[in-house]
């Protein structure tokens, strides 16, 4: 078995030297064509008009005026909206607060505070020396 493994190993080595040697020509010869490509000029634009110049930067600016105007109003209602949400979470936190300190005066006014943890009474342990037959009473 083992030498049938070996066999085909040494047996496809040089198939895949063969194919990793085309790629490597193919990578080569595609990059030496877009090396050897000549540069493209770009074509020579025409030089517009000073008065379209004018004109075409007024209208840019009459067009972002307009964007900043649309941007300011979204803006001023985004920031009324957290406004009002935090004026809400405001009056959620002042009746928190209150019900806090009636709840802490009502446990105030107690006599006697009251003991945390409350005492459980628990049954005693069984005890487990040799020779007590179960016997949970000390001897």
């Amino acid at each position: 078995m083992s030498q049938t493994a070996l066999y085909h190993f040494l047996t496809s080595v040089p198939e895949a030297a063969a194919i990793w040697s085309f790629l490597l020509l193919l990578a080569l010869g595609l990059l030496a064509a877009l090396v050897a490509r000549p540069e493209r000029e770009p074509a020579p634009d025409a030089a517009p008009e000073p008065a379209d110049a004018d004109a075409a930067r007024r209208d840019d600016l009459i067009r972002y005026a307009e964007e900043v105007a649309v941007a300011a109003a979204g803006a001023a209602q985004t920031a009324r909206r957290r406004r009002e949400r935090w004026l809400a979470a405001q009056d959620e936190a002042e009746l928190a607060w209150t019900a806090y300190d009636e709840a802490d005066a009502a446990a105030a006014a107690w006599p006697v505070p009251p003991r945390w943890p409350p005492r459980v009474h628990r049954a005693p342990r069984p005890s487990t020396r040799p020779g007590s037959a179960g016997c949970t009473t000390p001897p």
